[in-house]
């Protein structure tokens, strides 16, 4: 089962050694953050327990390069062809 992840709470796991990556998967136009951890996969929230998305790849390569996650993967499988990319024109 999937677990659902506050930033806080993956920045928790971060610091006890517990994530093991990060990958962005593209979603129409939006990109959500899937956290591989000791204790399974898992996704971030908001504090309202709602999918945290994000609008641009550059937004979700600071939060991560902000949490210290400097690898991380990106997943276009369902990417939309009017998806923003990650440096602005």
């Amino acid at each position: 089962m999937e677990q659902r992840l506050t930033v806080d709470r993956f920045r928790l796991l971060i610091a006890v050694g517990s994530v093991r990556g990060a990958t962005a998967e593209a979603n129409g136009r939006r990109w959500s953050v899937l956290c591989g951890t000791a204790a399974g996969p898992g996704r971030l929230e908001t504090d309202r327990g709602q999918l945290r998305q994000f609008r641009t790849l550059d937004t979700v390569a600071r939060l991560l390069r902000d949490l210290g996650i400097a690898r991380w993967k990106v997943d276009v499988t369902h990417l939309d062809q009017g998806q923003r990319t990650l440096v602005s024109p």
